[in-house]
């Protein structure tokens, strides 16, 4: 995958973010490049940690993501290469980790309506985010492509993390686009939006993916990976 294809499914990735009303921004804070030194030291450091709550804490006031969504869990997107043309790929996805309405919902709470007042009561919004009980859990996920650990059948150039601060690693026969990983989020994150929306063809036009990923050769997803449980 170049840099032209990854751009590409930068764009597919929030178009069909925007089908679902789940986008709300995108960081324009940043330089519009995937590159992961984009993102702070300080959020690699807390990944590192067990505290779940802060690595997002971190995140928010960094501004070390690509795109925020309407429930401000957020997406990451980077890739880089190597001197022997090895390449590296990671997007991820942070579920914010508190209990909070809507943004619309708050100001329908309040008597209020979107129409009349947009962003008006943002800030009093955000102090509502701030203050919410936390989820009993969550579910980021993390996407990596990286040729040079892979490690048959140990470790997979391509594969799926499910969860924080643990071992799952699924192994994946293709090389997944931003697009294909936004649209796994979307069917298995945000599943009542997704049944609903599979009832439009406009929507399953642009949210059936798989046929722009790359399929991995034998060097990179090996006979004995196949004899394996993997997603195809």
């Amino acid at each position: 995958m170049n840099l032209a294809i990854m751009e590409e499914g930068f764009k597919k990735a929030k178009k069909i973010l925007r089908a679902c009303n789940l986008f709300y921004t995108e960081n324009y804070t940043k330089a519009v490049m995937f590159k992961p030194s984009k993102f702070s030291s300080d959020f690699f450091q807390a990944s590192q940690g067990g505290d779940y709550r802060n690595l997002y804490q971190v995140a928010i006031i960094n501004k070390d993501y690509d795109i925020l969504l309407e429930d401000y869990s957020f997406f990451q997107f980077s890739c880089e290469s190597y001197l022997n043309n090895e390449v590296k790929y990671r997007y991820a996805y942070y579920e914010v980790p508190s209990k909070f309405p809507t943004y619309e919902e708050f100001l329908y709470e309040n008597n209020l309506f979107y129409i009349d007042c947009g962003e008006e009561f943002r800030q009093d919004y955000e102090q509502v985010i701030d203050e919410a009980k936390l989820k009993n859990a969550v579910t980021p996920v993390r996407y990596d492509y990286d040729e040079s650990l892979h490690d048959p059948p140990v470790h997979s150039t391509s594969h799926l993390h499910l969860g924080f601060q643990n071992e799952i690693r699924i192994p994946s026969k293709y090389l997944l686009t931003p697009h294909a990983f936004v649209a796994f989020i979307v069917r298995h994150i945000y599943w009542k939006r997704w049944k609903t929306l599979m009832n439009d063809n406009k929507f399953c036009s642009i949210y059936y993916v798989k046929g722009e990923c790359h399929y991995l050769n034998k060097t990179l997803f090996t006979s004995d990976e196949e004899k394996d449980f993997y997603i195809t």
